[in-house]
């Protein structure tokens, strides 16, 4: 769906809403584009819409991420839990090279919650990980993502639509790039002091690095 299919809607009448995170062309009434950009507004010709929602604010989270918002502090100190979760597809599975990761840094003793989805193609190998280390705890398709990240010192995750439940609820983050399109967004966003990010696909020799900064940093 695009331009094309906008216009010709708009023409029979209805109003449209097009949500957008690659800065294309629109004809519609109003666009959100939740993610963060140093200048959202110039990724959007001006009359691509009559109403732009752009930014962090308009995130599109669930009311559970505001509710847990209001009982949240900012974390500080030794890491006493982490959280996993990189996307709900995770097609390339970055959840094992995440665990690799956890694991050369010599933090694997540290109590972490793993989630992943029900169709994870490394699901099996993940919850043998998983039962094998008494630390970590797998949640398979978890409708508690707001209460696990609340309980999180740090979390490992995508730089996807999780990025701003993780800033809403003040979760100290690394983030790694699992698409084209979250590059920008990742490199904006550690600039702007929202995230950390490793940068590129994740290695588990380089998250490691990175993690262990992390933690020796309170």
């Amino acid at each position: 769906l695009g331009i094309a299919w906008e216009g010709a809607v708009r023409a029979a009448g209805p109003r449209v809403m097009a949500l957008d995170d690659l800065g294309r062309v629109h004809d519609s009434d109003v666009l959100l584009d939740q993610n963060f950009y140093a200048d959202p507004a110039a990724r959007y010709a001006p009359d691509c819409a009559r109403i732009l929602l752009l930014g962090p604010r308009y995130a599109l989270l669930r009311p559970e991420f505001a509710a847990a918002r209001v009982h949240v502090a900012p974390r500080h100190g030794d890491i006493g839990r982490m959280l996993l979760f990189m996307s709900g597809t995770d097609a390339g599975d970055a959840t094992s090279v995440a665990l690799d990761a956890v694991e050369k840094a010599g933090l694997a003793h540290l109590p972490m919650d793993v989630v992943i989805g029900a169709a994870h193609p490394a699901r099996e190998a993940i919850m043998a990980r998983c039962a094998a280390n008494p630390a970590w705890t797998l949640h398979v398709q978890t409708m508690r993502m707001a209460e696990l990240l609340a309980a999180a010192d740090l979390a490992i995750g995508a730089g996807g639509s999780a990025t701003w439940e993780r800033c809403a609820l003040g979760v100290p983050t690394l983030a790694v790039e699992l698409a084209d399109n979250q590059r920008e967004v990742l490199r904006e966003g550690a600039e702007a002091g929202l995230l950390y990010t490793a940068g590129g696909a994740p290695r588990a020799e380089s998250l490691a690095l990175h993690l262990r900064a992390l933690v020796g940093n309170p």
